[in-house]
């Protein structure tokens, strides 16, 4: 009789524990399902730029690795660009090539760019705009070889 008691205690504890793993998996499955909803509900909207200019448009943060491994790749480019630095003051350093286009151009791409900076929005380093495409984070090398003709 003692036997059949430890038997059926023992068995118990099997049963509860399957039943906790079998809630638990339930559970994560759940939580995925729901991570997958909402992430299909809210689509990333693309900013679309309208840039005046001919030039390609470069932005990089201060201290980021991937934005200075894209400047020493298209720094032999002949495509004409420009650098926009984001600096860890969050202040714009532009380049000789950007203060050498005209006013006009300029002040339109100081306001197309800042599309880009829209509150509670990740940006990724580097940005590139170019007249129909924009490219957040660092592009694969075809595709920095196609922009920049390198």
């Amino acid at each position: 009789m003692q036997n059949l008691i430890y038997t059926l205690i023992y068995t118990m504890q099997y049963i509860i524990c399957a039943l906790i793993i079998i809630f638990t998996l339930v559970s994560i499955y759940a939580i995925n399902i729901s991570f997958d909803y909402n992430a299909k509900q809210r689509p990333k909207e693309e900013v679309k730029f309208n840039i005046l200019s001919d030039c390609i448009i470069v932005l990089i943060k201060e201290n980021c690795p991937y934005c200075e491994d894209l400047e020493e790749k298209i720094s032999k480019s002949n495509i004409k660009y420009t650098v926009i630095k984001l600096t860890a003051g969050y202040t714009f350093e532009f380049d000789n090539t950007f203060t050498n286009l005209t006013q006009d151009e300029r002040n339109n791409i100081i306001r197309e760019t800042q599309n880009i900076f829209i509150p509670g929005q990740t940006i990724l380093f580097p940005t590139i705009i170019t007249k129909e495409n924009t490219y957040s984070g660092l592009p694969k090398k075809d595709i920095i070889s196609e922009i920049f003709n390198i």
